[in-house]
């Protein structure tokens, strides 16, 4: 099986013999919508652009005679749409264009729509004279170059008879938003680039464009469009729409059973699924990237791979610190404190618009970090109801980015750096159960912090400051508050995900006393954490874990004051 890992093209995947999970009908539902022009946004390496390209190999008309080559055998293909082949398709794709100044900007989303339009141009040659082609590839400005499009397809007569798609219609402005929201306002502003361009693709809307697709990341910049192009419908977080980027348990069983029977099922689900974008929905999804990439390096013959966390989205989610840096930092660590800690994140409802180019200064507040976290895929929806919305970490890639980026906010809090070898050294020890150098390290970054008297420290803190330095899941997962049973959470359980059955699983409870307590009160803490783990280990949950180590860790201030390995002693 040929997997198309990295490919964004659909002739390709159609006529290579590339896997291929169909998406098709989601066409047939968006051309019944009433709605003419559509926006559906989401998290980066979900499918986005392959759809955006199907959509113009089948709405063009150039390609009527590859129709079944292309459909044949899927849903729509079996059953097409009346507008099939009826479209000249203009698609502009916003990516890739330079924003170290808003002029680089301004240029840079100019000269993508001028040879967007040429080349849309080229593809209907036979529809435009040399002087009109002219005419509109040397207009000064983006809007102008769509205004005279326009107004040159009106006076051939051709009606509405353009599809416009444009894909990572926001890329540009969330690079400028994380330079500061004054290079983004500047940006979007009445006479600046962006809205114009959006003004004209409305002005268009009533002549000759007669579908529009738009399709990104982030909301951000649909309110500073608002007034130029309110013509758009959001259903990013439609219930019918839920499902339409990624991949569901069914879509991914193909693959799954190609990769025969060494393939862990529990493993792919843990590390790739949970993402819900409705509130509504029951089913969750896949990252369809992160699939790929485990069926492209899943070595069948020794059943194994070497990392289950693919370099590629390492990179792009970590764009993430860029965003959340435009709100307070205080803000920032507590929401990152309370997910990586597990604790219940719970809205009301989900941030739509972001004011940013009102009087009024929009803040970036706790609410609108969330929601960004949402539409970013860095948080999913867990539970909906009437009142409230809960989220969740939807997975363990997810999780390991989520610590490391802890981890490296609190090296920069605390001032200073701990080496990658001594951490790798860190975990070796873990998975031979031995447990000081976690310590330690621990200890090192709470100094730190002590010193800079950042942080009340309590058994929470301590927590968060120790997972943090446990970002590599590819050898333990880290479970905070873990239930195992009636009788109680575990502080943490390290679960050993490298050999498991021949490595050191982890349960650590933590215990604090502050510096100035009387050693009773220290005494009193260790028959507590001494009673709590001898609970734990006598439960089924721990029985069942094989290799299972257990200590009681108890911290004064920024130092572990004694380290009980065996509750019983």
């Amino acid at each position: 099986m040929k997997l198309p890992y990295g490919i964004a093209n659909f002739e390709t995947i159609r006529t290579e013999g590339y896997f291929y999970v169909d998406k098709t009908r989601y066409i047939r539902m968006l051309e019944e919508r009433p709605e003419r022009s559509i926006i559906l946004l989401r998290s980066r390496r979900f499918g986005k652009s392959l759809f955006c390209n199907m959509l113009g190999w089948y709405y063009d008309r150039r390609h009527t005679d590859r129709f079944e080559e292309l459909f044949g055998g899927t849903d729509i293909g079996t059953h097409p749409t009346p507008k099939r082949n009826s479209y000249m398709v203009l698609s502009f794709n916003f990516s890739g264009i330079n924003t170290e100044t808003l002029e680089n900007a301004n240029q840079g989303f100019y000269r993508k729509v001028r040879s967007s339009v040429d080349l849309f141009l080229g593809l209907y040659a036979d529809l435009f004279s040399p002087e009109d082609c002219r005419e509109i590839v040397t207009q000064p400005k983006a809007n102008d170059i769509l205004d005279i499009l326009f107004k040159t397809v009106k006076k051939e007569g051709l009606g509405k008879s353009i599809y416009v798609i444009i894909d990572e219609y926001d890329h540009f402005a969330n690079n400028l938003l994380s330079q500061g929201k004054t290079l983004f306002k500047d940006m979007v502003k009445t006479d600046g680039y962006v809205r114009p361009f959006y003004e004209a693709l409305k002005i268009g809307a009533e002549s000759v464009v007669d579908r529009i697709f738009i399709t990104g990341v982030l909301p951000v910049l649909l309110d500073s469009l608002t007034s130029g192009f309110n013509i758009g419908t959001n259903l990013s977080t439609d219930l019918y729409f839920n499902e339409i980027f990624g991949f569901t348990q069914a879509e991914i069983e193909p693959i799954l059973e190609h990769l025969e029977e060494g393939v862990s099922r529990e493993d792919i689900r843990t590390y790739y699924d949970g993402y819900r974008f409705s509130p509504h929905a029951e089913k969750t999804v896949y990252n369809s990237d992160m699939v790929l990439y485990y069926g492209t390096r899943y070595d069948p013959v020794h059943q194994r791979i070497d990392s289950m966390i693919d370099t590629n989205v390492v990179s792009d989610y970590r764009k993430i610190r860029a965003v959340l840096s435009i709100g307070e930092s205080a803000v920032e660590e507590e929401i990152l404190t309370r997910i990586v800690n597990r604790e219940e994140i719970v809205l009301n409802d989900i941030t739509q618009l972001f004011a940013l180019t009102q009087e009024t200064e929009f803040r970036f507040d706790a609410k609108a970090l969330i929601s960004l976290l949402f539409y970013m895929g860095y948080l999913t929806i867990a539970s909906c109801s009437r009142l409230e919305i809960k989220f969740k970490i939807p997975n363990l890639v997810l999780e390991s980015l989520y610590l490391d980026y802890m981890q490296n906010l609190l090296m920069h809090r605390a001032e200073i750096r701990i080496d990658s070898l001594k951490r790798d050294k860190m975990v070796r020890d873990l998975l031979d159960g031995k447990i000081d150098l976690l310590v330690q390290l621990t200890e090192k970054m709470l100094k730190g912090l002590s010193n800079r008297d950042y942080q009340q420290f309590d058994e929470k803190y301590i927590k968060v400051v120790m997972l943090s330095l446990l970002s590599d899941v590819n050898f333990y997962i880290p479970h905070s508050e873990y239930e195992v049973g009636a009788d109680g959470y575990v502080d943490l359980y390290l679960q050993a995900a490298f050999d498991p059955e021949r490595s050191a699983h982890h349960f650590i409870e933590l215990k604090y006393v502050k510096a100035r307590a009387s050693k009773s009160s220290q005494e009193r803490k260790e028959q507590e954490g001494r009673a709590a783990l001898r609970t734990y280990l006598d439960t089924e949950v721990a029985r069942r874990i094989p290799n299972l180590h257990a200590s009681l860790l108890i911290f004064r201030k920024d130092r572990c004051a004694r380290i009980v390995s065996d509750p019983e002693e």
